[in-house]
């Protein structure tokens, strides 16, 4: 995975690290694939208890990446890719912990 980075911190706890300084981990439709995927293997590992999502000490998310955002055409969050990403997170039955800086 290019746009997150997974560790176990403490036993039982998965933290999942958004990776894209450069864009203040703006949301778009790879890292959101990559978390969608880190969530489905984390519902399936017994070991994972919960999960916390970070970002870094400059910034948790800037949010949707306006960079993805077309002029005309489909909407980007209309896009099945991005839709099945978010149904994922909407979807994880464990609990999911924002640790937001500042």
């Amino acid at each position: 995975m290019e746009l997150i980075e997974i560790s176990s911190p403490s036993e039982h706890v998965m933290l999942i690290r958004f990776a894209r300084p450069n864009a203040l981990n703006a949301l778009n439709k790879q890292l959101l694939v990559e978390l969608a995927d880190a969530l489905k293997g984390a519902e399936n590992d017994g070991n994972a208890r919960c999960v916390v999502l970070t970002g870094d000490k400059r910034a948790f998310s800037a949010g949707a990446d306006i960079k993805e955002m077309p002029d005309s055409g489909i909407p980007t969050f209309a896009e099945i890719s991005r839709l099945k990403a978010w149904k994922t997170i909407e979807g994880f039955s464990k609990p999911l912990i924002a640790a937001v800086n500042g």
